[in-house]
């Protein structure tokens, strides 16, 4: 957006009034001069003086405007242009100053408006133009914002600001290709261009191109070093790559120049989850002080529900996520939407989510009513749920990106609960209760490491939905070559030092055997270069090693089970989708189990399925299993032919039996909340 200074009088607007008096004509032009060299504190007092002796010169008040708009009151010039107009409603640069104002007060469509005006006055201005455009973008009409931007770049082909908001617009409608040549633009032109190397370097991280994406956070940080929106990208890099230690380092950096940033306070807690996942009382005084910093002061009241409390009627249960999409949640959130019980409860689900797709449309299908919350403010998403009147309101993200805790903080709904989502506490002293099962969170066990009360459901927290393309497990394994081959599929952030050293034993002692890894960020050379270096600090040759990126169809990732003998399941933050997946597809898991929920969700999935021969309780016995499982070909073969109907046959995948059980906890919680 350009805040470039216009004079009064530009091309094709109409003169104003000849000035009443030439001291002011004087007056004005000083007080320009020092507005065009940004020194309005010299340019204030002179403008008032003219003020005093001719109260409704246009110039005058326009010029006031410009003047509060450089010391950051644009509210103020606001009113100044709005004066100005009055007196001289066909003055361009009144028109376009007052869009640029507005444009930074976040009042798109006024500010839109603005602009058209100024353009009727001049339509020869590419500021204008431009700044149109990106006020088009900004108030989520990027098409339109395209179409503008695009005949900017056309007329300034070497303006890097000009590419970098055509590529901001691209961005905006996922087309990413056409972005990045946008942005590689402005940083051909403009080297030193913070906000397009910031715009890459999320695309490209986005992508799995973590090497080059870094190098851009990187250029970003020398022209920016305080800057905590390139600490929070780094960190995130950081973390979907495994360097978990930097990632922290980098939150903190983050967290140093805004500690008030509760988005980023979050992204802390779970990179957490990766280095401190078995150390409960850590993760419970960590999300304490969260809740402390940036959600207890906004409940300033006990909330007066206006619920109706009768136990047996309908009740409004109410789903908060932005993962009603391709995501590891929707597999388990699916089955239960689909079999709720209508006749007793009604659904309604507040949707972030910012990439629709099928599975959106197939669970908005589900729901009774839907709202998009994308982008709207927590207070209003508050006086939603609250109009709703929504009974019992589930959170599905936990800290996770993009949630909404601070919704939850201020307390909508009587009864709030947390579950699927997040494995852990969230802290929050408004969430009453955390859905889980007594493998995941034994009793008396990790009770303590929670601000919410643990709701144990019977047969298991989780119900799982194969994806419906799934292929057939092979009849036999077909390991490469002739020898063992172990994987994990998991994200790079759940492989930690620990399990490296442990996988390196495991690799050491079952001779020629191979580990494959697969993850996103593993179509990057660099990624691949660093995980091979980490096991071969253990005694591991990068021969034995071999690494996948995750481009690829959901049938064609599940196939790849069909080249594994045994998955390693990571720990202390264990896998859930993906130990779903590896025993849908007949490779057993072997699984370590810690002391809190996200060590324990691998021993809560088999023990479901009565493999605790699988579940170790140490890193010795973690590797023993692993070895022993390897050596014993019979038992593989079993394995492949008996998983996907043990699991056929399981609660795991019955959902109507586990909505029902589901359900009733819900009952249960209402009818506490009932009686209070």
């Amino acid at each position: 957006m350009s805040n470039k200074i216009t004079k009064r009088g530009e091309k094709h607007s109409r003169k104003s009034p000849t000035l009443k008096h030439d001291s002011i004509h004087s007056i004005l032009a000083a007080a320009l001069q020092h507005l065009q060299a940004n020194f309005p504190d010299r340019a204030e007092p002179l403008l008032v003086e003219a003020l005093s002796i001719e109260e409704t010169n246009a110039e005058t008040l326009h010029l006031l405007g410009v003047t509060a708009h450089l010391r950051g009151n644009d509210k103020k010039a606001v009113d100044y242009y709005k004066t100005a107009i009055h007196y001289s409603p066909d003055q361009f640069s009144y028109h376009y100053h007052q869009g640029v104002s507005l444009q930074k007060l976040k009042r798109f469509k006024e500010a839109i408006s603005c602009y058209q005006q100024a353009l009727s006055l001049n339509p020869d201005s590419l500021d204008t133009l431009e700044n149109l455009g990106c006020a088009l973008l900004e108030n989520g009409r990027p098409s339109q914002a395209i179409e503008l931007l695009q005949q900017v770049v056309k007329r300034k082909p070497d303006s890097a600001a000009s590419h970098f908001n055509l590529g901001e617009a691209y961005r905006k409608i996922k087309q990413y290709q056409n972005a990045l040549d946008h942005l590689a633009a402005a940083v051909n032109l403009n080297p030193e261009f913070p906000e397009a190397h910031i715009g890459l370097g999320q695309i490209l991280s986005k992508q799995g191109d973590m090497t080059p994406a870094r190098y851009h956070f990187n250029k970003a940080l020398e022209q920016q070093p305080q800057n905590k929106i390139i600490y929070d990208n780094l960190a995130s890099v950081d973390r979907d790559q495994g360097r978990i230690n930097d990632a922290l380092s980098h939150h903190e950096k983050a967290l140093s120049f805004q500690p008030d940033d509760a988005a980023t306070h979050s992204s802390r807690l779970v990179t957490l989850l990766y280095w401190y996942g078995n150390e409960g009382g850590r993760l419970l005084k960590e999300h304490k002080i969260w809740n402390e910093q940036h959600a207890q002061h906004l409940l300033t009241a006990t909330p007066h529900f206006i619920n109706a409390k009768i136990i047996d009627r309908r009740l409004r249960i109410g789903y908060v996520s932005p993962d009603f999409r391709l995501h590891s949640v929707s597999f388990f959130l699916e089955p239960l939407l689909k079999h709720h019980d209508k006749s007793h409860f009604e659904i309604i689900c507040y949707s972030d989510v910012e990439e629709k797709d099928t599975i959106t449309s197939r669970l908005k299908e589900t729901s009774d009513t839907w709202h998009d919350i994308k982008g709207i403010p927590d207070t209003e998403v508050v006086d939603r749920i609250i109009k709703d009147r929504i009974d019992i309101l589930v959170d599905l993200t936990g800290h996770f990106a993009d949630n909404r805790m601070l919704v939850f903080a201020r307390k909508p709904a009587p009864v709030q609960v947390t579950y699927i989502g997040y494995p852990c506490t969230t802290g929050l002293s408004t969430m009453d209760y955390r859905l889980t099962d007594k493998w995941a969170d034994p009793k008396g066990v990790t009770d303590s490491f929670h601000t919410e009360e643990l709701i144990r459901l019977p047969h298991g927290f989780l119900c799982y939905l194969p994806p419906a393309d799934s292929p057939a497990p092979d009849s036999a394994p077909r390991p490469h070559g002739r020898n063992i081959t172990f994987a994990s599929f998991n994200n790079l952030s759940k492989i930690s030092p620990d399990a490296v050293k442990t996988w390196a034993r495991i690799l050491k002692e079952v001779s020629n055997s191979t580990l494959v890894m697969k993850s996103k960020p593993l179509d990057d050379e660099g990624v691949k270069d660093d995980l091979r270096a980490r096991f071969q600090e253990e005694g591991i040759p990068a021969s034995r090693i071999r690494l996948s990126g995750f481009k690829m169809t959901v049938k064609e990732h599940l196939s790849l089970y069909n080249t594994v003998d045994i998955a390693l399941d990571t720990f202390p933050y264990n896998g859930t989708t993906t130990t779903c997946e590896a025993l849908w597809m007949g490779v057993p898991v072997i699984t370590r189990e810690g002391n809190t929920h996200v060590s324990r969700v691998g021993s809560s999935l088999l023990s479901r399925l009565g493999l605790t021969e699988l579940v170790a309780a140490t890193r010795d016995e973690y590797i023993k299993k692993a070895v022993r499982l390897a050596g014993d070909r019979k038992k593989l073969q079993d394995f492949r032919a008996e998983l996907r109907p043990l699991m056929i046959r399981s609660n795991l995948l019955h959902a109507e039996e586990f909505t029902r059980t589901l359900e009733n906890a819900y009952w249960d919680m209402w009818k506490k909340w009932c009686k209070l």
